[in-house]
């Protein structure tokens, strides 16, 4: 596995990158761009990733494990296998993700926003209080912040949570 460690990527742009078997330890990505990406088997530990940008990108088999990442946006992403732990991500948006088979343990999201988003064999595990959940199904019949996949017409518009 490739290292970095304590390195500054500051406003980095990637445009159709593939970034497999690396570990970033205490790097700088605030402001960063990822566009079409895939990001797989990958670990950032300790990093900055606020006011970052991902679209259009899938991200597998990876970890995020104590970063700092407000304001962050995720559009269009697919988590698969991807553990998020000990995240401080007040303020950010996901839209458009999908999360399969992921752990959130806990995270900070409040004030955070989950528009369209699908968890399947997902678990969270902390706070829901002060999230915003708009229009998110999930397998999980516990959660009544979701829509259950046997309510959910398959279609864009999501029925509404009852």
């Amino acid at each position: 596995m490739n290292k970095y460690i304590s390195e500054n990527f500051h406003r980095i742009v990637l445009d159709k990158i593939e970034i497999k078997n690396y570990q970033f330890d205490d790097c700088d990505f605030r402001g960063g761009r990822f566009k079409r990406c895939s990001f797989n088997n990958t670990l950032y530990k300790s990093c900055t990733l606020s006011t970052s940008v991902f679209k259009n990108s899938i991200i597998n088999k990876s970890t995020f494990k104590d970063i700092i990442s407000t304001g962050i946006l995720f559009d269009n992403l697919v988590f698969a296998e991807t553990e998020i732990i000990n995240a401080y991500s007040p303020a950010s948006k996901f839209v458009n993700c999908t999360f399969n088979n992921c752990n959130f343990i806990n995270c900070n999201f409040s004030k955070s926003i989950f528009e369209n988003c699908m968890f399947v064999n997902t678990i969270i595990n902390f706070p829901l209080d002060d999230i915003i959940f708009n229009d998110c199904i999930s397998d999980n019949k516990v959660n009544k912040n979701f829509v259950s996949f046997e309510a959910w017409d398959g279609k864009l518009n999501f029925p509404p949570i009852n």
